[in-house]
């Protein structure tokens, strides 16, 4: 829900610079930065996300199952 959030403050910052600002006050770095916070943010989640998904609850899963069999291959 983060993306839809930096979304809307991006078309928000975006309207406000070209539409409502002076042409001499706008600053069109701010929806820039707000389009790198969106990269840049989603992508640093990558790897913790992975992480929880793969090796905790997939290993608990399979763990899971191991146990129910009584730790037995056969």
């Amino acid at each position: 829900m983060e993306v839809i959030d930096n979304a809307f403050q991006f078309e928000s910052n975006y309207t406000w610079e070209w539409l409502y600002r002076p042409k001499e006050e706008r600053n069109y770095m701010l929806p820039i930065l707000n389009v790198t916070k969106m990269i840049s943010i989603n992508f640093a989640n990558i790897f913790p996300d992975c992480y929880q998904f793969v090796a905790l609850e997939i290993g608990l899963y399979w763990e899971g199952i191991y146990l129910a069999v009584n730790k037995d291959f056969n």
